[in-house]
């Protein structure tokens, strides 16, 4: 995300942005490009965030925002875990009293 109310959108977008504030020549809120980072380090990276989603997000809506969106930067914790636990309860030991 990259620009601010005076910033020249087309230029961003051309320069390699996935995002870029203010389409609509509007002065944004200050907060807008920290929620669009956030929305983008919270977010899987198996998915993929588009402008719009986070269009609903801002104050100012798609005149505030816009972009060509980008795939979030979370990790997912790999569940190796219960797959042990799966085979362990399939073949535990059965006791009978």
């Amino acid at each position: 995300m990259h620009g601010a109310c005076q910033s020249f959108y087309e230029a961003i977008m051309e320069s390699g942005a996935d995002f870029a504030s203010s389409p609509g020549r509007i002065l944004i809120d200050f907060i807008d490009p920290l929620i669009v980072a956030n929305k983008i380090a919270t977010t899987d990276s198996r998915n993929f965030i588009t402008a719009y989603e986070i269009s609903k997000e801002i104050k100012e809506g798609e005149r505030g925002i816009s972009g060509i969106g980008a795939r979030g930067k979370k990790k997912a914790k790999k569940r190796v875990a219960s797959a042990f636990w799966f085979i362990y309860l399939m073949f535990r030991p059965k006791f009978s009293n």
